[in-house]
């Protein structure tokens, strides 16, 4: 109640031209099976069913499969100071919020253990996910707050402000956007993290330098990003980063990159790593065809002292299960609890191959495929081939009114020679949203 009164007496207390929003709910229904990969060995349990000391202590968790009801509602405020000036919001409201219990293995009170975006999802009712001042001018826009962000792709920092996206990139920034014409130039200085505030030692801090040229005309996009992470204890990583989107209406085909370069020192180890992204998409409508490849560099076991392992954005998806969900026999029983494309599968990078297809049957009704095949960059230690494996996704989408969807989503996982097991692991999911 208070944060409803909250938000009625803001536009009263504060002067202000006027008062937007936008947002959007979302709710899914879903059931995963031997997402381990084998049916003699079932997946890894949290560690709260194992501990005895726990409540939700449960010697005989098995974790087979996983069932659960999801929901999230998102709405963005923006108060309107001038009309060039603007305090922007994001709420986030029942976030991991279920409807019903589980059978991860655990009491259902346990909602997922691990949790979805690192919330208490039994008790998760509200929270303020970013706000941030927004000031635009005839020369360019200044920012100040905890603020999305965003670049190119979002192979390496991704904003994660899809409906159906589960993760995201967030952070304290002061910045400045000097735009000229077509060309832009962004100066930025990040807080990571800051400890107490009259000691310097704890603090973690970042610098951020992007130069972008953008032509609507041409229907170009391009920029290139340097990014400075540094803290005490010899942590200092730099990571350069450039993409290119090229836009040809009268083809209908669209054609992006990303590459990205990370390095410096991480305490005693040396980081050195190295991505790389390529989309194609042809939509001759109501078809639309396109293909996803990437590369991450991956690491050993890291006794040389150095680490080379690059990790794609957790927000950036390929496919339903495949560096989305826990695959193999570690698996745990969190939702969405992959890392992402290279930080998977003990850190020996990924190559992987996705071509998509969809086919709007009617105005309001489309049919989406995947088949995804990815595969170590590091060989594995253990004897097992690079080959993860295969995976085939089948999506239907129904629109019954402008933001009004409706749809059910598929796959299935094919492991190859990395897994010891060979049972397909599954996931089914009903899905509805809302955006307004």
């Amino acid at each position: 109640m208070r944060f409803l009164l909250l938000l009625l007496l803001m536009p009263v207390n504060i002067y202000a031209a006027g008062f937007a929003y936008t947002g959007d709910w979302r709710a899914e229904v879903a059931m995963y099976h031997d997402l381990s990969l084998t049916k003699a060995t079932p997946g890894v349990p949290s560690a709260d069913y194992l501990d005895q000391t726990n409540p939700n202590y449960n010697p005989i968790a098995a974790n087979f499969s996983k069932t659960y009801w999801l929901q999230r509602f998102k709405i963005k405020p923006d108060l309107i100071i001038y009309d060039n000036v603007r305090i922007k919001t994001e709420w986030i409201l029942l976030a991991g919020s279920a409807l019903t219990s589980t059978n991860l293995g655990g009491a259902t009170d346990n909602f997922v253990a691990g949790g979805i975006m690192g919330a208490d999802n039994t008790h998760a009712n509200i929270s303020v996910r970013r706000a941030w001042l927004d000031w635009a001018s005839d020369w360019g826009v200044f920012t100040m707050g905890r603020q999305p962000f965003n670049f190119g792709l979002g192979m390496t920092y991704n904003s994660g402000d899809g409906i159906w996206d589960y993760y995201g990139d967030s952070v304290d920034r002061i910045a400045y956007k000097l735009v000229m014409g077509t060309v832009y130039f962004k100066l930025g200085y990040d807080i990571v993290a800051e400890g107490a505030v009259n000691y310097a030692q704890d603090n973690q801090s970042g610098f951020i330098t992007e130069l972008g040229y953008s032509e609507p005309e041409s229907n170009m996009d391009m920029a290139f990003l340097w990014h400075m992470y540094f803290a005490p204890g010899k942590r200092k990583v730099h990571t350069y980063d450039v993409f290119q989107k090229k836009v040809f209406p009268v083809s209908a085909i669209s054609i992006g990159w990303e590459a990205a370069y990370q390095k410096g020192t991480m305490g005693a180890l040396e980081v050195q790593s190295f991505g790389l992204l390529f989309d194609l998409a042809w939509n001759p409508s109501p078809l639309e065809f396109g293909i996803k490849t990437g590369f991450a560099t991956g690491d050993n076991d890291g006794t040389d002292g150095k680490y080379y392992s690059f990790h794609f954005n957790r927000a950036y998806k390929i496919a339903f299960l495949l560096f989305n969900e826990d695959l193999g026999p570690t698996t745990s029983d969190s939702v969405h609890g992959s890392q992402g494309i290279g930080a998977d599968f003990n850190d020996l990078g990924a190559v992987f191959f996705a071509p998509y297809f969809s086919w709007y049957l009617t105005d309001s009704l489309k049919l989406g495929s995947v088949i995804a095949y990815a595969m170590t960059q590091k060989q594995p230690t253990n004897g097992r081939t690079k080959r993860l494996g295969t995976e085939l996704d089948l999506d239907l989408t129904y629109t019954w009114k402008e933001g009004l969807d409706t749809g059910i989503r598929s796959g299935w996982f094919f492991p190859a020679g990395y897994f010891s097991g060979r049972a397909t692991g599954m996931g089914l999911m009903a899905t509805v949203a809302l955006k307004f």
